[in-house]
């Protein structure tokens, strides 16, 4: 294949390694919502960058649906 694309050799072998490892880091870093769809009044209590996206889950959807309006507790 790589002949064909006229690519060096070990090219996609280099491309498949990078890939699976950006996919590794992907499962290793916390997990957090895409903030751009909430308005940062729903936590106007709490600095959001402090925030444990996975132990507070609870507290964080009850906030969105207590405080959120109806795209957000769509999203």
């Amino acid at each position: 294949m790589e002949r064909s694309l006229d690519i060096e050799k070990g090219t996609l072998l280099i491309l498949q390694a990078f890939y699976d490892i950006k996919i590794v880091q992907q499962k290793l870093e916390p997990a957090s919502p895409n903030l751009s769809k909430f308005r940062m009044s729903l936590f106007w209590d709490t600095d959001v960058r402090k925030i444990d996206w996975e132990q507070q889950y609870k507290a964080i959807i009850r906030g969105v649906f207590e405080r959120g309006n109806e795209e957000e507790q769509n999203d």
